[in-house]
């Protein structure tokens, strides 16, 4: 392994990763389905573990068009409907590439004691035709949705997991927004340095 090769493997280790839903993204809420772009805190939104659980943040990540064609991993990943099976997504659903996705193992071939895997968005690409990147979009805005504690919810018939962030994303966020899920999640706050005297 050379030398940069080593840099780049440690510079893409570092990297955050993208993720979050596109807009129009349909996410269940009790009054029904709501595009995640018109989705605020406090909204209630139906979980599969938990039931009703109200939405703490919404993480919005702005991808321009320049920067999609300068880097197209950044690109979101299109879900054509039914490329997951029937429903699945009932509508066409663009996620950001490293959003996590529950898919029925059976797709896969698998026998596991979930009956769910989990892969990322840029994954299911490999797996599925009718799964791919999407260059074709004019930017995209990424909206990762974020509770109490992490949850599984439906997304276009699709079910997919909401944002989870910890201390180490939090050195990638700008200032208001790390300061803005410190207030919600105390636990995220990073621990004072002790200077030994």
């Amino acid at each position: 392994m050379t030398l940069m090769t080593r840099v780049d493997a440690a510079l893409a280790a570092t990297k955050p990763a993208l993720t979050g839903l596109a807009c129009d993204a349909h996410v269940r809420t009790p009054c029904g389905e709501r595009r995640v772009e018109f989705l605020r805190p406090g909204d209630l939104i139906v979980t599969r573990s938990d039931g009703l659980q109200p939405l703490r943040h919404i993480l919005r990540t702005r991808v321009s068009l320049a920067e999609m064609r300068a880097d197209p991993a950044l690109a979101p990943i299109r879900l054509t409907p039914r490329a997951l099976g029937p429903l699945m997504p009932v509508r066409s659903l663009a996620l950001a590439p490293d959003h996590p996705v529950r898919v029925p193992a059976h797709l896969l071939g698998q026998s596991v004691p979930d009956p769910t895997l989990r892969l990322t968005a840029r994954s299911l690409a490999d797996y599925f035709d009718e799964i791919f990147v999407d260059m074709s979009a004019n930017g995209a805005i990424y909206h990762g949705l974020v509770f109490d504690r992490p949850q599984a919810l439906m997304v276009n018939g699709v079910l997919v997991e909401s944002a989870t962030p910890d201390a180490s994303s939090l050195r990638h966020m700008d200032e208001d927004t790390r300061k803005a899920l410190e207030r919600l999640f105390p636990h995220l706050r990073s621990k004072p340095v002790r200077l030994a005297l």
